[in-house]
């Protein structure tokens, strides 16, 4: 699993995440995603390239969702893969976040 992260100067921030967002990996992604929360306003969460999730990464991202709302920030999921998408789907939470869930179109 891989997070890249940029913060603009009006205060938001934007995490590319990549790979297994599984057991694996959600426990080492968590101070960092936390870290970079805590230095923007909102968050925007790019999750097209995640290949992988499971209930922890389930978890992460709505611990996530759950502390933006602790400190008053806005987080927003964007261009949910089919992985992503699934999980939400099978756990109905797609409305938690309440963003729409959009597949990016990878062309060829």
């Amino acid at each position: 699993m891989d997070i890249q992260s940029q913060t603009d100067d009006k205060g938001s921030c934007q995490a590319f995440l990549s790979g297994e967002l599984n057991i694996y990996h959600a426990a080492d992604m968590k101070p960092q995603l936390l870290e970079t929360l805590g230095h923007c306003t909102e968050m925007e969460l790019h999750l097209a390239d995640v290949s992988e999730i499971d209930t922890s990464g389930l978890q992460l991202l709505l611990m996530m969702a759950q502390e933006a709302r602790r400190t008053g920030k806005r987080l927003r999921l964007t261009e949910h893969s089919p992985a992503v998408v699934d999980i939400m789907q099978l756990f109905d939470l797609a409305g938690y976040f309440g963003d729409p869930v959009l597949l990016q179109s990878k062309t060829s």
